[in-house]
């Protein structure tokens, strides 16, 4: 039955009106601009009516620097206003980058150059020899990765003038390339308002490593740059829209914008509108059962765009579960022999999907190799946190070591056949779902849920058996595996009503707890007698993960604290001690803690009481 409804689903996927749109869409959003966003937005618009989505909205969001939504401070606007250059003019000319033959040479959120541009010395970083770097002041500096961010300010409180960068672990196999450098946040991803900035160019590896090995021969290197750039107040756009089913309930599609690769993400864009238009067209035509349950897409600036609308529950009070569709079709399995990966929804909002999804890759694209990972609430599944609770899950082409972000063909091509195999099995999913509320193959699916499932927490309490674990903390992971494995059976009531019920899933999954083998005793990961086991953490309503430290006054802001799991971090719920959450995410994470490890942990929750996104209770009362 699957390979029959995946190659009907297939059939519907028409994969040349994919590539010309995605390309058309990366034509605009190559030179990463807001007001090219502008245009690339209303054309995505357009594109969604055509294909028939309902409620289609494009709405604005401030870029200010200004406005949080969860921790995500948006950034400034930043657009090109004409050729951005950087020339070397002694002890030759030479030049380097050039924003009209390649836009991301110039980095995003770089500030402008005074009028004429600045010609100045460079200086290799690691030629550094003060811990003030005051030997870079009026200088441009050669780094040879992307920059980081605490390097990044250190240069800036140095007076350093600009920066040069270029991926040197990519001279091998790409050395003309280029990283897209997007992020520049000293907290967060981006610059605030407030943040001191320095222009940065991105030039190949090949460039780089000529002006790295002048500088070590001793000889004089003069640069001139030129960076014609704005850097201001402005907007950027949210679009959603659904195919309607008979019931308010929907599953969604969501994929991000304003990057500047088809494969990252304009490609995800085009496939899940061609993943709705297959749906509507097969159920209008009688192929598939009409819609039970609606699709919607959204698309929005990663992370910080998606946290405005997933926290809006007005707009996402409907949906059941989600896929993103972010970077699914890279060249990396093809060109660098890197897995797919089949991501589950975090544990915090636990979801069926990756049963259905990996026996669709299993019984109809068996040549094709994927591994499977457990969700992390990273910017692509971190709709599964609590206070917004929508599962999710991610099927993608990870990036192969050094290349994310890169022009080079492993990860700048798209991988067209992937891409129809990733439409194909969204839309055959969707509509296996629709068919079985309707009747149509209910019990088998019903079925095949279930058997994958207790699969899954056989395995998970087998490996918890031998895992390093004292007795009672193997009984605490357990019993939460034990509610976690029985909610990814249970959600499935919410697309196919009285599907299952809850109260003999739950007794199911005991059962195969009961049958597991025989719990190893071993030395506990948290001491009896650490406060982890006493302390209780309750984030304040209205957050969830931390990014931009927006609550945090500057300087205090730019302290470097040890960032938290985001699966901790998700499970903090009031009832849990810290322990508890920390075990629970090491398992799921398959972590080892270090000695210091829970010492940080707490240093950084009383850093976040302090400025107001946890309370503590150190007693546990």
């Amino acid at each position: 039955m699957s390979s029959d409804l995946i190659k009907l689903c297939a059939s519907a996927i028409d994969m040349e009106w994919v590539k010309k749109h995605a390309f058309a869409i990366n034509a605009m959003e190559r030179t990463t601009a807001n007001n090219d966003f502008a245009k690339s937005t209303e054309y995505i618009k357009h594109l969604m009516e055509e294909a028939g989505f309902s409620q289609v909205e494009r709405y604005a969001l401030p870029c200010d620097g200004v406005t949080t939504y969860d921790d995500c401070t948006m950034p400034l606007a930043w657009d090109r206003t004409g050729r951005s250059t950087l020339e070397m003019i002694a002890p030759e000319k030479k030049l380097l980058a050039d924003s009209d033959v390649e836009p991301i040479t110039s980095v995003i959120w770089s500030p402008p150059t005074p009028e004429g541009g600045v010609t100045a010395e460079l200086i290799d970083l690691h030629s550094a020899v003060s811990d003030d770097w005051h030997e870079f002041a009026g200088k441009i500096v050669l780094w040879d990765s992307s920059p980081s961010s605490p390097v990044r300010k250190k240069l800036i409180e140095s007076g350093a003038l600009g920066i040069v960068a270029y991926v040197d672990a990519t001279y091998d196999s790409e050395p003309d390339s280029v990283r897209w450098m997007n992020g520049s946040g000293h907290t967060g991803w981006y610059y605030t308002k407030d943040d001191p900035m320095i222009w940065v160019f991105s030039i190949t590896p090949r460039h780089g490593r000529e002006l790295a090995g002048r500088l070590a021969a001793g000889e004089k290197v003069i640069l001139k740059a030129e960076m014609k750039t704005k850097v201001y107040p402005g907007e950027i756009y949210t679009l959603t829209g659904v195919i309607p089913g008979k019931s308010p309930k929907e599953h969604a599609l969501v994929a991000h914008m304003y990057e500047p690769f088809v494969p990252d993400d304009a490609a995800g864009v085009v496939l899940s509108i061609a993943v709705g238009k297959a749906l509507k067209s097969l159920a209008e035509a009688g192929k598939i059962s009409a819609l039970e349950t609606g699709l919607r897409v959204t698309f929005a600036m990663e992370r910080y765009g998606f946290s405005e609308y997933f926290f809006n529950r007005k707009r996402t009070e409907n949906i059941i579960s989600m896929i993103n569709m972010d970077s699914v079709c890279h060249q990396t399995l093809k060109k660098a022999g890197v897995l797919l990966e089949l991501r589950h929804s975090p544990a915090s909002a636990p979801c069926f999907g990756p049963v259905l999804l990996r026996n669709m890759l299993k019984e109809n694209f068996p040549e094709v190799p994927f591994q499977e990972t457990p969700g992390n609430l990273s910017d692509d599944t971190f709709s599964a946190d609590a206070p917004v609770y929508i599962p999710c899950c991610w099927l993608h082409t990870p990036p192969a070591p050094d290349r994310h972000h890169n022009t080079g063909a492993i990860f700048n091509d798209a991988d067209w056949d992937i891409a129809a195999m990733v439409a194909a099995v969204m839309t055959a999913c969707h509509a296996r779902l629709n068919n079985a509320a309707s009747g149509v193959g209910r019990e088998e699916l019903v079925r095949e849920i279930t058997e994958g499932v207790l699969a899954d927490a056989a395995a998970d309490f087998a490996r918890l058996a031998e895992g390093a674990f004292s007795a009672d903390e193997k009984e605490i992971i357990a019993t939460f595996l034990v509610q976690y494995h029985a909610r990814r059976i249970t959600l499935l009531n919410a697309s196919v009503p009285g599907a299952v019920d809850e109260a003999e899933i739950i007794k199911t999954v005991e059962q195969c707890r009961s049958n597991a083998p025989a719990m190893k005793e071993n030395a506990p990961q948290i001491p009896f007698d650490h406060p982890m086991r006493k302390w209780i953490v309750t984030r304040v309503p209205g957050f969830s993960q931390l990014m931009s430290l927006a609550k945090v006054p500057v300087p205090e802001r730019y302290t470097r604290i040890t960032m938290p799991v985001m699966l901790f971090m998700a499970l903090l719920d009031g009832k849990r001690t810290v322990h508890e959450s920390t075990i629970i995410t090491n398992f799921f994470h398959k972590r080892t803690p270090t000695p210091d490890a829970g010492d940080s942990l707490l240093a950084t929750l009383e850093f976040l009481e302090k400025y107001g996104y946890v309370t503590i209770k150190k007693n546990g009362l």
